[in-house]
Parts: structure tokens; sequence; C-alpha cells
């Protein structure tokens, strides 16, 4: 009997040993700092110095607080997870090894992750064919990504491949959701923002965003063989992309996306249909110094404003409902 109890003492001794560790434990709530250390418990007063080791130490559904500006590393995110930079100052990752990612996203279709006031830099521009960095963030799997108040910018073809150069490059494989707000993506050697499911249903939300002198596409949504989506994007700009402004493009899987309250301009086409499967709406959309205004069947709302004269393919009215 006394072996019992000295053994359920102990087994509960080494359980409020464990429980009392943030570092054996994890916590809702981590921090990091400039002036921290990745061998400190990730708490207020002894903040950890990465993304990385910070979300090592947070639990599930939790989130990271950015306490002053800094760099803080490269990060791959596999469960639900808020990073949020309230206005302290630059929040940075900046990727300076070909071939690598600012911020890779790889979580199950039940989480959800947040990231908030970052600066991801990929130390290139549009015009280069080699430097530092994949893409700002890549996404695969499934679940929700919201970005808020970013920018993500300088992202080239480090790895000579066709997935890499781009600020927001997302693959679902499974249902889905995409929510992107004051962000800026910008001198990205491909796409801006590329979304383009694999599998699953996939819902985009773009409000309050900006996709500037990319060397493909600012804004592009796009489905195959298999996987559909919905989306809308309001009160954004696109301007200066090699290729187009805001694209849709589908051939057997249906991706339907409606513009309102935006503007293109200065692109290579401002707005881009293409495929059997792709449903383009327009409302209050301004079009104007592309050099094809628009391409493809376009649907309209109306309260347009299509400066550009080049077009080719027409504007079909939508009847409101």
């Amino acid at each position: 009997m006394d072996r019992r109890i000295a053994a359920a003492a102990f087994l509960l001794a080494a359980g409020a040993l464990f429980a009392a560790d943030p570092a054996l434990a994890g916590a809702a709530r981590t921090f990091v700092s400039g002036h921290g250390s990745d061998s400190n418990a990730c708490t207020l007063t002894a903040p950890c110095r990465s993304f990385a080791q910070a979300l090592s130490q947070t639990t599930a559904g939790g989130e990271i607080t950015v306490l002053d500006p800094a760099g803080y590393g490269a990060v791959t995110i596999t469960q639900s997870v808020s990073i949020n930079n309230d206005g302290v100052g630059e929040a940075g990752v900046t990727v300076a090894v070909n071939g690598s990612d600012a911020i890779i996203v790889n979580t199950g279709v039940s989480d959800v992750v947040s990231l908030r006031g970052l600066t991801l830099v990929g130390a290139g521009n549009a015009a280069q064919v080699a430097g530092n960095g994949n893409n700002g963030i890549t996404f695969s799997g499934a679940g929700t990504l919201n970005i808020e108040n970013c920018v993500i910018r300088g992202f080239v073809n480090g790895a000579q491949n066709a997935n890499s150069g781009y600020g927001i490059f997302a693959q679902p494989n499974g249902t889905a959701a995409f929510n992107i707000s004051d962000t800026i993506v910008s001198n990205n050697a491909s796409s801006g923002i590329s979304i383009a499911p694999l599998s699953g249903n996939t819902a985009v939300y773009i409000d309050r965003a900006g996709a500037f002198s990319n060397g493909t596409q600012g804004v592009i949504v796009m489905t195959g063989s298999t996987g559909a989506l919905t989306g809308i994007a309001k009160n954004s700009a696109v301007s200066g992309n090699g290729a187009s402004g805001f694209e849709v493009s589908a051939q057997t899987q249906p991706a339907i996306f409606s513009i309102a309250d935006s503007q293109t301009a200065n692109n290579a086409q401002g707005l881009y249909s293409i495929g059997a499967a792709a449903t383009m709406y327009i409302s209050g959309v301004t079009v104007s110094g592309n050099t094809n205004g628009y391409v493809g069947t376009i649907k309209t709302y109306g309260g347009n404003a299509i400066v550009d004269t080049i077009n080719l393919g027409a504007l079909t009215p939508a009847a409101t409902q």
C-alpha cells in the first residue's frame, strides 16, 4: 500500500512539474521580440526570438504576439494559430535562401490561421529570374487562412520552377477559405495572389488589397479538373502587372469571381476571363491604361468606367436580383 501511495504522489508531482513548464506544456499565448532568445519560454517577460520557436511552444488555436520590430524568420504552420503584430513596427520575414518560402501553411479542414501586420520580403523583383525565396505565403491542405494588413514583395524564381515567385500561392486540397484584407503584394516574379484549388470547395474574399508590378497576374483564381471556387474582390486595385490585373481561369470545374468597386490599370489585360467554366462578374470597376481592357466574356451589373478602347471579348449585362 505504501508503494502505491508513493507512486501516486510521484506521478502527481511530475504532472505538476510538466504543467508548470511552458516549454513542455505549451501556452495559449506566446511572445516574440527582437531582444528575445529561442532558449526562453516565449512568455511576456522571457520572449522567444523566432516565429518558429514560438509556434513550437504555442498550443493549437493559440496566438503569437509580436512585441517589437524585428525579423522573425521563416515558419511552417500545421495547426490553428494567430500571428499578430498590432502596430509595434515591422514584423518581418526576409528569405535569404533560394528555394525557401517565408511562410508555409499546411493545415486541416477545421484549422484557422490568421496572419496580421507582417512584412514578407524575398529580396528580389519581378525583373529577376533568379534570387532569394520562392513564395511569400504557400498554402496547401485545407482550412481557413486570414491575411490582414500585410506586405508581401520581391519573391522571385529562386528555384527556377513553375510554382515559385508568388506573393501568395495557394493550392488547397480540401474545403478552404481565404480572407485577404488591407494587404499589398508587389514586385513578385509570378502572380501577386494565385489561388488554385486541387480539390474541394474554395471560397475567396479580398477587400482593400493591392497587387502591383508583379511579373504575371495581379490576382488570379483558377480551377483544374477537380475543385471549385467562388470569390469576390472589392475596394481593391491592381496595376502594372505583366499579364492580367484580375483573371479567372477554368475549363471543367466552375470558378466564379466577382469584382466590385475596384480599379485595374496599366496591366497587359485589365480583366481576363478564360475557359468554359470561368465566370467573371463586375460592378463599379474602372478599367484604364491596359494594353487590352478586357479579354473574354465578362458579365456586368453596370456602373463601370471602361476607359480602354481595345477590348477582346464582350460585356454581357447581368440581371440584378
